[in-house]
């Protein structure tokens, strides 16, 4: 069954296109100006000379570098209480703190989000209890972060275990909160499409024939792998050409096309299997929709071109291992998947073995262990035999650590998410919540999900979740708004401070 959404509710009540170059932040009887080029401006002197370093193969100074400069941005950002721009900074340099937090210590992040997040409730916790009231659903993942990291440290004793759950909340929190305002939402992504171009520019370099884009080995360490530039590179090819580009608050659409020539050889080069299929599931999902077929079509060709165009550049090599070794017919599917194949066979035997196992699990935190005993007893397993390594699905950790009681409950929780978003675009004619839905669906059939870039895309699928207006009183409700000073979301998304 095909459904198709209304095109003329596609810009109902859409970020404003004229009129409002700049965010007007009201408080304490001062106005704050939030200006995007000179936002754009402070995180290339963090991004543009760590890229450089790194493109040189100065890996060291580039991270010392960039945590200086990123150090001084957010000090002087907290000091003059601009707090929705530390969380945009934040969002728009994730790909560069993800790659070298090794150069801080490895918890920065959580540091870093979680003190920001507690910060901001500090200072403004009407507007972080104002946010968790239009979007329920946000609540029932701090529940989960706190319970399951609680009980992998009682079960393991290993605080490590898991703790990147806080990531996945603490990102989801600062896409929602930013919601509040399309500029600052705007300028986050967009910053971070920049770092992600940023990070796989000063990898090309160092790129081997038939090496992956998005790793690299300098001064003795390394640094990256292929998804964690893949997932962000594939979020940016879908803002921008799901919706018109208006969740990046970008009009322009010659801009948008330069972007997307940019963004597609670097996603293409990462060859993440699991980025690909985001990409593509995004793609397919705008044209069974139906509202935006023929720009799908149009962008389908146009990656056609890229990618042939990829291919007979220098880089070739790598982009063509990565085609065979996905799609080739002569490739096993423990190839194919990376070991992944192997994994779910040894969760399922993990899974079927009692009836303990089936209804419980094995507990939360010891998936990893669970793996490296299974292993042993599964005939025609090759990967990791013997060894401790991270279920990579969310659906696999689930159902190895808590059995059928978790299973029900993600599905559930999942499915009452899909059903908010999926409402949402028909009312709204607004496609990009619903596609980042089923894009973080396939990114935690691949991996955990519990990191910054699976936070991005659900936390802005959960803005079509949001308690909102209904669409026939949208338009009056901007225009009313944008007379006020005050920017919204596309559909009355915006919370009121």
């Amino acid at each position: 069954m095909q459904y198709t959404i209304n095109p003329t509710l596609l810009n109902a009540g859409a970020v404003p296109s004229r009129g409002i170059p700049r965010a007007v932040i009201r408080k304490a009887g001062r106005i704050q100006r939030f200006s995007l080029p000179w936002f754009v401006l402070k995180m290339l002197f963090c991004a543009l000379p760590a890229a450089v370093l790194l493109g040189r193969g100065h890996a060291s100074l580039a991270g010392y570098y960039f945590w200086a400069t990123f150090g001084l941005l957010l000090i002087t950002a907290v000091l003059r209480g601009r707090r929705d721009e530390v969380l945009a900074l934040l969002i728009a340099l994730a790909p560069f703190i993800n790659l070298l937090r090794a150069f801080a210590f490895y918890n920065v992040i959580l540091v870093l989000f979680g003190g920001a997040w507690l910060g901001y409730f500090i200072m403004a916790s009407g507007i972080v209890r104002g946010t968790y009231k239009k979007a329920p659903l946000v609540k029932g993942i701090f529940v989960y972060a706190i319970l399951y990291y609680g009980l992998s440290l009682f079960n393991t004793g290993d605080y490590s275990v898991n703790l990147r759950l806080f990531e996945l909340a603490f990102t989801i929190s600062f896409i929602l909160i930013l919601s509040r305002s399309p500029v600052h939402l705007g300028a986050a992504l967009t910053g971070m499409i920049i770092s992600a171009w940023g990070v796989g520019i000063s990898m090309l370099p160092h790129l081997a024939s038939g090496a992956r884009l998005g790793v690299i080995s300098l001064d003795g360490r390394t640094l990256g792998n292929p998804t964690q530039l893949g997932m962000p590179l594939a979020f940016g090819f879908l803002v921008i050409i799901v919706d018109r580009g208006q969740w990046l608050h970008l009009h322009s659409k010659v801009a948008r096309w330069l972007m997307l020539a940019i963004t597609l050889p670097l996603l293409a080069l990462t060859t993440s299997r699991s980025s690909w299929l985001v990409a593509a599931g995004g793609v397919l999902l705008c044209i069974l929709l139906g509202g935006q077929r023929f720009k799908m079509l149009m962008v389908i060709a146009i990656a056609v071109g890229l990618i042939q165009g990829v291919l007979i550049s220098p880089f070739g090599a790598s982009l063509k291992k990565g085609i065979t070794r996905t799609f080739s017919e002569k490739g096993s599917a423990r190839h194919r998947t990376s070991g992944r194949s192997d994994q779910w066979m040894v969760a399922y035997h993990a899974f079927a073995h009692s009836i303990i196992t089936i209804a419980i699990g094995y507990g939360p935190g010891n998936g990893a262990e669970v793996y490296a005993d299974h292993s042993r007893e599964v005939e025609g397993v090759k990967y990791a035999v013997g060894k401790k390594v991270a279920l990579h699905s969310l659906f696999m950790q689930m159902a190895v650590e808590t059995g059928m009681v978790g299973l029900i409950s993600l599905a559930v929780w999942l499915w009452l998410c899909f059903v908010k978003v999926f409402r949402f675009t028909f009312q709204s004619g607004t496609a990009f919540p619903l596609v980042c839905f089923v894009g973080y669906v396939f990114i935690v059939i691949s991996v955990s999900g519990n990191d910054i870039n699976s936070g991005i895309f659900l936390g802005m699928a959960l803005l079509g979740t949001m308690r909102v207006p209904l669409v026939k009183n949208t338009v009056r409700n901007f225009i009313k708004r944008s007379q006020e000073q005050e920017p919204i979301m596309p559909s009355g998304m915006a919370a009121k401070a």
